[in-house]
C-alpha cells in the first residue's frame, strides 16, 4: 500500500496502479484493500479514464465505513467525474 501511495505522489500511475493490485491479490484485509482501491481510482482520475475510476468508486463505496478512506475527499473526487463526464456528453438537439 506505501508502495502504491509513493508511486501516485510520483504520477507513476500505472505502475501505482499494479502495486495497489498486488495489495488486493495478497491480503483480505478489509482496511488495506479499501485503500488500495482508492489509489486505483485516484490513478484512474489523474489519467483521465473517469469511467474506470467511477466503476472503482462504486465497489470502494461498499466497502465503507472504512477507518482509512477520507470519504469527503472520496466524495469531491466522485463529484469532479461526474461534473466532467456531464461537460463531455453532448447536447441533443431540441425536439
Amino acid at each position: 500500500v506505501k508502495r502504491a501511495n509513493c508511486l501516485l505522489g510520483l504520477d507513476l500511475f500505472d505502475d501505482a496502479v499494479k502495486a495497489a493490485q498486488e495489495v488486493l491479490k495478497f491480503t483480505d484485509h478489509p482496511d488495506l484493500c479499501s485503500l488500495a482501491l482508492q489509489y486505483i481510482a485516484e490513478c484512474r482520475v489523474w489519467q483521465g479514464r473517469v469511467e474506470e475510476a467511477l466503476e472503482t468508486y462504486a465497489d470502494l463505496k461498499k466497502r465503507l465505513p472504512c477507518r482509512l478512506i477520507d470519504e469527503k475527499r472520496m466524495n469531491t473526487f466522485i463529484t469532479n467525474c461526474m461534473n466532467y463526464l456531464e461537460k463531455q456528453q453532448p447536447l441533443g438537439k431540441p425536439s
